[in-house]
C-alpha cells in the first residue's frame, strides 16, 4: 500500500498501516479488546478498519519480509451464486461507503475536521471526472455513499464510542502511515 514503488526491505514496521486482511495471524488479545471485523463491511476495507483499530488500541502490525502467502483475489465475489455476483459499480459503491465510514468512526475529531473537508473535494473531483466522461453510474455512487454515511450516525456514534474506549494511540502517530500509504486520506 505505499505510493512509492519500494521493496519489502526498505519498508519498516513503523510505516505500515494497512496489512491484508488474508494473511493476518492475529493474537487473541487483539480481538478480545477490539472485537471481530466489523459486521457493517460484508467485503471491501474490513482489513482497513480492524488494522486501524488495532493500531488506535495501541498493537503493532509486524510485517514477516520472508513470509508467503497466496490468496486468490475477490473468488468469493465472482461466484455463480448470485448473492456474491458483484459487478465494478457495486464494488466501488461498498468500498468508497466504507472508507468514509472507517474515516468517520476511526479518526478524532480534530483529525476529522482536518481531514474531512480534503476528502469531500477528492469526492467531488471524482464525481465531476465520472460525470465528464459519460460514467453517471460512477458518478453518483459518491452521493449514494454520503447518504448511507449519513443514515448510519447513530451507529458511527456507537462505534466511536467504542474506539474511544479502547483509544492508546493518538491520530497524530498513526496518520502518517496513512499519508504515506493511502494518498486518497490526504
Amino acid at each position: 500500500n505505499l505510493i512509492h514503488r519500494r521493496t519489502l526491505d526498505t519498508v519498516s514496521d513503523n510505516e505500515i498501516m494497512i496489512l491484508p486482511g488474508a494473511s493476518l495471524f492475529i493474537r487473541k488479545k487483539v480481538i478480545e479488546t477490539i472485537g471481530l471485523y466489523d459486521k457493517d463491511y460484508f467485503a471491501f476495507v474490513e482489513d482497513m478498519d480492524f488494522n486501524w483499530r488495532a493500531q488506535i488500541a495501541g498493537f503493532k502490525l509486524k510485517l514477516v519480509k520472508n513470509a508467503r502467502f497466496y490468496h486468490r483475489g475477490y473468488t468469493g465475489l465472482s461466484a455463480k451464486d448470485e448473492k456474491f455476483k458483484y459487478s465494478t459499480l457495486k464494488k466501488r459503491y461498498l468500498s468508497e461507503r466504507q472508507i468514509l465510514n472507517a474515516l468517520l468512526k476511526n479518526f478524532q475529531v480534530y483529525t476529522l475536521i482536518f481531514v474531512l473537508p480534503f476528502y469531500a473535494l477528492s469526492n467531488v473531483l471524482e464525481f465531476s471526472f465520472f460525470l465528464a466522461h459519460g460514467k453517471p453510474k460512477f458518478a453518483f455512487i459518491y452521493f449514494r455513499t454520503w447518504y448511507w454515511n449519513l443514515t448510519q450516525v447513530k451507529n458511527v456514534y456507537n462505534k466511536r464510542r467504542n474506539n474511544s474506549m479502547i483509544r492508546k494511540v493518538s491520530d497524530l502517530k498513526i496518520y502518517p502511515r496513512i499519508y504515506k500509504g493511502w494518498a486518497k486520506f490526504m
